[in-house]
C-alpha cells in the first residue's frame, strides 16, 4: 500500500507542479490570473531583491483549521522569501474535495492550488509576513492578506471566469462579499479571528 509520502509526491508531480510551471512560464490558461501572478512575482523581486525560493516540506501533516487545510506557507529567512508547499496537506485536501458532490472535483482542487499559492504570494508581495509568536500580528497579516486574495484572485475566478470554488475558498469569498468587501468590517474581522486566533492553534 502506498505511503502518504508516496501519494503526496505523486499528486504533486501530476497536478500541482504543472500549475506552478505554467504560471512561471507565463502560460497559465486564465490570463488575468497570470497577470496577477506576474505582478506579485515582480513585487516580491522588488521588495526582497530576489525571487522566492520554493520548497516542498517533509511530507508531514500540518495544522488544519475549521475552514480547511493549509496547503502552502511562506516566510522570509536571511532576507530570502520562501514558499513552502505542504504536500501531505495537499493530498488530504485532494481527498476531501474528491468526496464532495461537485461535477468537477479535479478543477476544484486545481483552483484551490491557485488560490492558496496566490495567497502566499500576496503575503510576500505586501510584506505581511513574519508573525511567529505574535498572534495579534498574525491576525492583522491574515485579515489584510485574505482581503487582497479575495478581492483580486477569487473575485476574478468567480466573476470574470465563472469558476466554482470549493467550500474552503468559498467560505472566505462569501464572507468577503457579505461584509461589503471591507477589511475593516467587524464581520470580516470576526471571521478571520475564528481561524487565526490563539485558541485555534
Amino acid at each position: 500500500m502506498p505511503s502518504l509520502r508516496d501519494e503526496a509526491k505523486s499528486l504533486y508531480d501530476r497536478e500541482v507542479d504543472p500549475i506552478v510551471v505554467s504560471l512561471f512560464s507565463g502560460s497559465y490558461f486564465l490570463p488575468e490570473i497570470q497577470r496577477l501572478f506576474s505582478e506579485n512575482i515582480a513585487a516580491i523581486r522588488s521588495r526582497y531583491g530576489t525571487d522566492a525560493l520554493y520548497l516542498i516540506d517533509d511530507y508531514q501533516i500540518h495544522h488544519v483549521n475549521e475552514v480547511g487545510f493549509s496547503t502552502f506557507r511562506c516566510g522570509v529567512q536571511n532576507s530570502c522569501p520562501q514558499i513552502v508547499i505542504l504536500a501531505a496537506n495537499l493530498k488530504l485536501a485532494f481527498d476531501q474535495i474528491a468526496k464532495s458532490k461537485s461535477k468537477d472535483c479535479l478543477e476544484l482542487f486545481r483552483l484551490h492550488v491557485v488560490v492558496s499559492l496566490m495567497h502566499e504570494l500576496d503575503h510576500l508581495a505586501t510584506g505581511l509576513v513574519g508573525n511567529q509568536g505574535d498572534p495579534v500580528r498574525e491576525f492583522e497579516n491574515e485579515r489584510l492578506t485574505w482581503a487582497r486574495t479575495c478581492e483580486n484572485t477569487m473575485r476574478l475566478l468567480v466573476e470574470r471566469y465563472n469558476k466554482e470554488l470549493y467550500k474552503s475558498e468559498l467560505a472566505y469569498y462569501s464572507t468577503w462579499v457579505k461584509c461589503g468587501r471591507n477589511p475593516e468590517s467587524e464581520e470580516w474581522k470576526e471571521f478571520i479571528a475564528t481561524l487565526y486566533s490563539p485558541q485555534q492553534k
